[in-house]
């Protein structure tokens, strides 16, 4: 912990009182003169945990978007100092999973917890922040709140009346009761906060945490001289985009050979690793495992950061409205070019003044090269640092322990020395790109783990609609033991 936040009581069994500002006190195990701080965090998927693509399918372990692991992992790599223990929420509060005796429990066994948050400040995410903001209600440890945004068109108003403003300011009143400061991506999100009522002392800037892995300094490459058609490219897109940016993603794959797509959402795993097709008709994007783009072999999914970040190492140049996508080559070094497309993205490229190209400046005739040769790829740099030390102060002052505290760069930290050991899956390759022999295995694997998960969901299902019909009130009581037979019928652990 940071210097003068805790002062020390007694020292009687092995474990430690401790006192912070007077205010809050708690017992901690010290193992080897280490003081063991546990924090739990909002996510579904450990940097560590090394899963099976049909796993990540059925469980959605990344939260329907693999971008988000890359936020995690930097997160993790961070706040992972010594005598750090974190273990994740699984998504569990804000799908209202947590019984009483859950939260007792979680007071008693952490210190801290910490929700990292996206684009969270939109309509489709208010019944999870109406069953988050309940949890974050009954902690009573510290909260904070690591890089939250709103999901935005580019120029709009943030002052003007928003349908989430009233569960937002419950949520950030129940964060900020049990932290210093709100974090949030940009300053949109900031002058929106602030148009809530809250004071500018509550609420910081503090971008992308992904993007301070590397501390105060980014290892980014320059783009080759000889850039041009024969040059390795990273290409990212979205199928709910603008035309624009579909019709020059589509020219980029149908002029350079030498390219790689990585999709990132979940159902588009589904689609490259047992063929699934998608509902969707007639966007001009690959949803179909017959477009050229699998058939050819040039797309990849991955099931981990490790193994992202170093294949996208590797290319000349990563271009797309993929944020995360990006950041994960950037971490690698490689120098992106990000299509911007709506006002989520705006606030964090403006943020941390990332090479770019908005949707509304792409024109028929727009040309990569020409973009690429007239673009400042280091233009991130001329803010960086100060972005990094201010993300520091922010979680110094939210009384947050990281590799950061007193350096700007941190080797072979604990996380490093973890994922080390660990030697990740490989990324999925497209399902109509494969031989006979690996479409067979994926089948064997994914179908029969499919049939067993559907049927668990539905004898769950079938247990609570039985329960609730025929004996009101017993699995409504979380305190009952019939609430406690449900949850442990269901999955969940007491």
């Amino acid at each position: 912990m940071a210097p003068g936040h805790r002062f020390f009581l007694m020292i009687k069994e092995n474990f430690l009182l401790l006192i912070n500002f007077g205010t809050m006190v708690w017992y901690r195990k010290i193992v080897e003169d280490i003081i063991i701080v546990r924090i739990l965090i909002r996510g579904g998927m450990s940097p560590f945990d090394n899963f099976s693509a049909t796993k990540e399918i059925l469980e959605d372990t990344f939260g329907g978007n693999a971008g988000n692991m890359v936020y995690l992992y930097s997160i993790f790599r961070i706040l992972m100092t010594e005598g750090t223990e974190i273990d994740l929420d699984y998504y569990r509060p804000e799908r209202g999973q947590t019984s009483s005796r859950e939260i007792d429990e979680i007071n008693e066994k952490y210190d801290l917890y910490i929700i990292p948050l996206a684009d969270a400040f939109r309509s489709s995410f208010v019944p999870s922040l109406k069953r988050l903001t309940n949890f974050v209600e009954k902690l009573k440890i510290r909260v904070v709140v690591i890089g939250s945004g709103m999901k935005i068109p580019m120029g709009e108003d943030v002052t003007e009346a928003h349908s989430y403003d009233k569960e937002v300011k419950r949520f950030a009143k129940a964060v900020l009761k049990r932290s210093a400061i709100f974090g949030v991506r940009g300053e949109n999100t900031e002058k929106y906060l602030k148009n809530l009522g809250f004071s500018g002392s509550e609420v910081r800037a503090i971008g992308c945490p992904s993007l301070y892995f590397h501390g105060s300094q980014l290892p980014l490459r320059s783009v080759p001289q000889d850039f041009g058609k024969q040059s390795k490219l990273i290409v990212t897109n979205s199928m709910i985009t603008s035309a624009e940016i579909h019709e020059f993603m589509r020219k980029i794959t149908d002029s350079f050979d030498n390219y790689v797509f990585v999709p990132q959402l979940r159902r588009e795993l589904n689609e490259l690793y047992y063929g699934m097709p998608y509902r969707a008709k007639g966007y001009p994007y690959p949803i179909n495992i017959s477009d050229k783009i699998f058939r050819a072999g040039k797309a990849r999914f991955f099931l981990n950061v490790p193994t992202w970040i170093e294949h996208n190492s590797k290319a000349d140049l990563s271009v797309g409205p993929r944020l995360h996508g990006n950041i994960a080559s950037m971490l690698g070094g490689t120098p992106s070019l990000i299509l911007m497309k709506d006002g989520r993205m705006q606030e964090l490229v403006d943020f941390h003044n990332l090479t770019h190209i908005s949707m509304n400046d792409l024109k028929p005739d727009t040309d990569l090269i020409d973009i690429v040769h007239k673009s400042d790829f280091n233009s991130i740099n001329s803010v960086h640092e100060a972005n990094f030390r201010n993300f520091v102060d922010f979680l110094k002052e939210n009384r947050v322990a990281s590799i950061y505290d007193d350096a700007d760069h941190a080797e072979n930290t604990p996380f490093d020395k973890r994922i080390k050991e660990i030697e990740f899956n490989d990324p999925v390759i497209p399902y109509s790109a494969c031989d006979m022999e690996e479409i067979i295995k994926r089948c064997n694997e994914f179908f029969p783990a499919q049939e067993k998960y559907i049927n668990g969901l539905h004898r769950d299902s079938a247990y609570k609609r039985a329960y609730e019909r025929f004996m009101p009130g017993f699995i409504t009581d979380e305190e009952g033991w019939g609430h406690k037979f449900i949850m442990k019928r269901a999955g969940y652990k007491e």
